[in-house]
């Protein structure tokens, strides 16, 4: 993890189930929750009230608020072997969102790396490629970690296993 950045991690790795949380990064929400709360405080006190500033301090305020949610958001992803799904979950403040896909649609998670940073994609059967982590701030070893047991979880046999006849 950066000093600002997400964390990443295992919480739960059973038989059956394999959680990963990608954690909300606390420095950013509290430097971009100050900002606008500054921008605030800089409009109520400015000792001219002409409109632009109040438009000005508007959008700062916006800008401000928008990067503290965004660092702010928790996602879940739960791969589950019994159920053959995998539960995708956002919180982001009080609202949380779920979205689910069954294992039989899934290709198999992966890591992306980029310049910035890698993440963790999610590549259907389709051929779609869905975003899991929404940033790519994070260090590569611990994402591999977290696809590898959630690619694990996914897998499941198919095959079975009939009795062989001789003659």
């Amino acid at each position: 993890m950066s000093i600002i950045g997400h964390d990443v991690e295992i919480v739960e790795r059973s038989p059956n189930r394999v959680v990963v949380e990608v954690t909300p990064s606390i420095p950013i929400v509290v430097l971009f929750s100050a900002s606008a709360l500054l921008a605030l405080i800089l409009t109520i006190t400015a000792p001219t009230r002409a409109a632009n500033n109040y438009w000005i301090s508007a959008a700062a305020m916006v800008f401000f608020a928008s990067f503290a949610i965004s660092g702010s958001i928790r996602s879940t992803f739960a791969a589950d072997r019994r159920a053959r799904e995998l539960m995708v979950t956002r919180k982001i403040l009080f609202w949380t969102y779920t979205s689910s896909y069954v294992s039989g649609s899934i290709d198999r998670v992966f890591v992306r790396e980029t310049q910035k940073g890698s993440a963790l994609r999610l590549r259907l059967k389709s051929g779609r490629v869905r975003r899991l982590t929404l940033w790519h701030d994070f260090r590569s070893a611990r994402l591999e970690g977290a696809a590898v047991a959630l690619n694990e979880m996914l897998r499941h046999r198919t095959e079975s296993k009939s009795p062989e006849v001789t003659t």
